[in-house]
Parts: C-alpha cells; sequence; structure tokens
C-alpha cells in the first residue's frame, strides 16, 4: 500500500468501478432511481455529530417528478424541461451523453482549457460534484471519472481515512479543493465523499459563518424501482 501513487490507487478504484456496475439493471425511462445515502456532519471544534440517512427516488428521464431528501428535509421535484439542461446532470439520458474516455471527460472537468494549477483544482471540483448527488451513473462513467482524476496534477494520497460507517480507507484530495474521495484500502471500494464545509447563522444586517465541520456522504444502496416509495429488494 505504501508503495503505491494516488494516481495508481484512482486507477484501481476505476477498475473496481467497472466490476461492480457490471450487474446494475438497466433502466426504462418510466422507472426511478432508488439512492439511498449516509451522511455525517463533525464539527471541527467540538460538538454534537449530526447524521442523517437520505433517500431518494429519480425519474430516469426526468418526465415525472422525483422526491429527494436532503439533511433530512425532502424536495418533492416537478418534472424537468426538455430544455432543461444542469450540471452536474441527474437524468440518466444527460449521463449517458458524457464520454466515458478520460482525456475527453477531463476536458470536459476543465471546460476545454488548458492545464493550470488553478483548472485543475476546478477540474477537481467539477468530478466531486459529479459524484456527489443522487445519481446513478451510466455503465463505465464512474471509471472514467477517477482515470480522469487520475491525470490531474497535484491529486494526492492519504493513508489515514475513515469513512462515515468506520471502515478503514484511504483518501485522495487536491490542495486547493475542499473535497475528498474515500476508497477501501483493500477492494478500492468507492467508500463516499468528503468536504469541510460551514454553517450559516442570521445576524444584524445579514448572515455569517457558524463554524465549521467535515461533512462525509456515503452511498448505501442503489437501485431501479416502479414508483416512488418503492425500495429495491435486498
Amino acid at each position: 500500500m505504501t508503495t503505491l501513487s494516488a494516481a495508481q490507487v484512482l486507477h484501481r478504484a476505476a477498475d473496481r468501478s467497472r466490476s461492480d456496475s457490471a450487474g446494475l439493471p438497466v433502466p426504462r425511462d418510466d422507472q426511478y432511481f432508488y439512492t439511498r445515502t449516509f451522511i455525517t456532519q463533525k464539527p471541527l471544534e467540538g460538538g454534537r455529530t449530526k447524521t442523517w440517512t437520505d433517500e431518494s427516488w429519480l425519474s430516469v428521464d426526468g418526465s415525472k417528478p422525483s422526491k429527494r431528501q436532503q439533511h433530512g428535509k425532502i424536495h418533492n421535484d416537478p418534472p424537468r424541461s426538455k430544455h432543461e439542461r444542469l450540471w452536474p446532470p441527474t437524468v440518466y439520458s444527460d449521463l449517458k451523453k458524457l464520454p466515458t474516455d478520460p482525456e475527453k471527460l477531463l476536458d470536459l472537468f476543465r471546460h476545454g482549457f488548458k492545464s493550470t494549477p488553478e483548472n485543475d483544482a476546478s477540474a477537481f471540483l467539477q468530478a466531486c460534484q459529479l459524484m456527489k448527488g443522487p445519481r446513478v451513473m451510466p455503465p463505465g462513467l464512474q471509471a472514467a471519472a477517477f482515470e480522469a482524476l487520475a491525470k490531474i496534477p497535484g491529486v494526492r494520497l492519504d493513508h489515514n481515512q475513515v469513512d462515515v460507517l468506520g471502515r478503514p480507507g484511504i483518501a485522495i484530495s487536491h490542495p486547493k479543493a475542499a473535497f475528498t474521495f474515500v476508497f477501501d484500502r483493500e477492494t478500492y471500494d468507492y467508500l463516499g465523499l468528503r468536504t469541510k464545509g460551514s454553517g450559516l447563522k442570521r445576524v444584524k444586517g445579514g448572515w455569517e459563518q457558524d463554524g465549521w465541520y467535515y461533512e462525509t456522504r456515503s452511498l448505501e444502496d442503489l437501485g431501479v424501482v416502479d414508483r416512488i416509495g418503492q425500495r429495491p429488494q435486498s
């Protein structure tokens, strides 16, 4: 383990992702993606750790209403407009249009700009945003994202990480980004994403930051179901 570079860990994670995604069902447009995500927020300066288990049902093609949770709060999203384009995409057909070639995907993350420290940090952040939301990746996309990350100068390896469920992991980060990818130390399974953030509190005349925390999220279950409220069979 100590001899591996950050790029080698990411390539092994990509291989693992391709192996895992082989068994995912191919969804119909009229179905829903189900995700269950476990989230923790741990204050940096001590205090109570907050936890949530968020469930989401996302319309595969965006033509139906979706239901998702964010930090326990339920959001009922209307059907997507055919002309609406979001980044990162949540609709499966839009995700399928993203390149699975790592070079092309990295160029997309950089918005076509050349490699500079600022553009590389931005590209790392774009990859984090792609992995953060409650979405199910088409075959090969997650693996391509990991391999694109391996091509970003400055990515670094941290051996001493633990995910939200206490599983020992290794992490990949960038010195100019607040996000960290966490992988299983032995299998290289993707365990989740950690970020540093702060809350807001209302003060006279507006808002101000209210304490920094680490937030870690781990995708615990995903599947394809026929209706909102239905869960995949175990």
